[in-house]
């Protein structure tokens, strides 16, 4: 018998680990757009570009964002050496992706479609949690925005369902009354031979 509950034991706690580390593992959304090469200006910035895109992903409806990245390249297929200065607004936050005539994007330097990567702070997952994000570009200088592969990453990690919650529950209950001693029944020590018997 005491086998048995230790047994069962065992059992419970393995449903009670699965169900609470279920899900609870960090996942990676990505979403990519395609690139953008905006008109040419030559005075009166900044110019706001609008919206030129919006990303489009599925995230559940318990998911806890954990991180955002808006990624991309300086330059694009058209003319992959160089852009105008712009900045992005993606849910409310801004960033600056090139900074007015710097130097690693604005000016030309022979290297094609040279990468980049912003962190979005924790005021933005909120707006994130709907499944899609305007991606608002403003040009800050002369010349032609080349934004190349603009692509938002997302890590989240889905919490428990209310079900895991109840399940959990449920097999705390059931660990209790398998470990509970029935009344009368005798506390057995080693030196019990009945604890020898089988």
């Amino acid at each position: 018998m005491r086998h048995v509950r230790c047994l069962a034991s065992l059992a419970v706690a393995g449903a009670l680990t699965g169900a609470l580390t279920g899900g609870a593992h960090a996942t990676v959304v990505v979403a990519t757009l395609p690139d953008f090469d905006g008109p040419e200006h030559v005075s009166g910035f900044p110019i706001d570009l609008g919206i030129v895109g919006t990303f489009g992903f599925a995230l559940p409806a318990t998911a806890v964002i954990s991180s955002a990245t808006f990624s991309g390249t300086y330059g694009t297929a058209t003319l992959p050496f160089t852009t105008a200065s712009y900045e992005v607004e993606i849910e409310g936050e801004t960033l600056v992706v090139c900074p007015p005539f710097h130097p690693g994007c604005y000016e030309f330097d022979g290297t094609p479609l040279r990468p980049f990567s912003f962190a979005l702070g924790a005021g933005a997952f909120a707006g994130l949690l709907d499944g899609s994000a305007d991606l608002h570009v403003v040009q800050t200088t002369d010349f032609i925005v080349r934004l190349g592969t603009p692509t938002l990453t997302i890590e989240y990690t889905a919490v428990p369902q209310p079900g895991t919650t109840a399940l959990v529950g449920l097999a705390l209950a059931a660990l209790a009354l398998v470990l509970r001693r029935r009344p009368g029944e005798p506390v057995r020590t080693v030196t019990d031979p009945a604890v020898h018997e089988g």
